[in-house]
This record gives C-alpha cells, structure tokens and sequence, in this order.
C-alpha cells in the first residue's frame, strides 16, 4: 500500500462517522470514470463562487463570457471525443447529453437539433441549481452559461463550422427548465 492509499483510507474511515455514503473516491483520493480522472466539487462552491470571483474581479459580463468559453471547449472535446468512439451525427450529440445527465449537469431534453440549429432543455441544471445555493431571490439574467457554451461547442463540431448559443429560459429566473438554442454562424 502506497503513502496515498495509506492516508486516503484512513481519511474514509474518519469520513464514514458522519455518513453512510458510499465514497465515490477510491482509497487513494482519486475519482475515475470513463477512464479520466474527476474532482467533484458541491454546487454552494461551484460554479456560483467562481462566478462571483470572476465578477468582482472585473464584470458579470466577463465572467458569463469566461465560463461560456469554457463550456464552449468542452462541447467541442466531449462531442468529438463521442465521435472518435464511432458515435457519428445526432449519436454524438444524444452521448453527449446523456453523458451530461450521468455526471450530474441536470437532465439533458434535445428538443431539436438540425443543420443549422439546435435546441436543449435541461432539467434540474446544475448551474441553476448552484444559483439558488447561494441566493434566495429569483435571477434577473440567465445563468447556465457553462451549459450554453456546450450547445455551441457541441454545434461547432456537428456543423463543422462555428457557432453560437444563447439561453432563452432559466430556472434561476423562475422558469420550469433551462432551455438554451445554438445556432451555425
């Protein structure tokens, strides 16, 4: 047994006083799935706390777009990495979201996805969700920005040409779910 493996087991007996739980690290403190390696972190802390930062740092604005961004690169590797699996055209885009609804983004609807527009619906959105961790009151502006950058990224790689995304409903501003459009530009 290795000094991490020794520490991690130590660690998750000490943790199994407060709950019953079944970890979801293994005894080294590391989490995998799918062959990668993985950080779960509670949504009080992310990505609200995150945004909050990037916002006091320099604006809301800033912070939307940075974690559009984010979301936008993602969409593109995790669509193309479903595509280097064999999953080609609409397969890649319905991995994709269920892969999304696996590790916890919220339950992923595709509504409509042609060659020039794709239309998502998430239920139950984390980054929703982590709003109203951390405020009481409804959002003026939409908050699933990390999402919306998927919906683009992911329409990037099945228009093979780029693309753009905006959130026409949020749950964060009282809606029943989030709904973000993309659209090949």
């Amino acid at each position: 047994m290795g000094k991490a493996e020794e520490i991690g087991k130590k660690a998750l007996k000490l943790y199994k006083s407060l709950t019953d739980e079944h970890s979801i690290a293994d005894e080294s403190g590391v989490i995998k799935r799918l062959g990668q390696d993985w950080v779960a972190l509670g949504l009080k802390y992310y990505p609200y706390q995150i945004m909050k930062l990037m916002s006091d740092i320099s604006s809301e604005e800033v912070a939307a777009e940075g974690m559009y961004q984010f979301g936008y690169k993602c969409g593109k590797e995790i669509c193309s990495r479903y595509i280097s699996l064999g999953k080609e055209g609409r397969a890649a885009i319905e991995f994709t979201c269920a892969g999304a609804t696996y590790f916890g983004w919220g339950a992923i609807e595709i509504i409509e996805f042609t060659e020039e527009r794709g239309v998502a619906r998430v239920y139950n959105s984390f980054e929703a969700r982590s709003y109203f961790a951390n405020n009481k009151r409804k959002s003026s502006v939409p908050q699933c920005n990390f999402f919306r950058g998927v919906m683009a990224g992911v329409g990037h790689t099945y228009w093979n040409r780029e693309a753009k995304a905006k959130e026409l409903k949020c749950i964060a501003m009282g809606d029943k779910y989030c709904e973000v459009e993309a659209v090949a530009v």
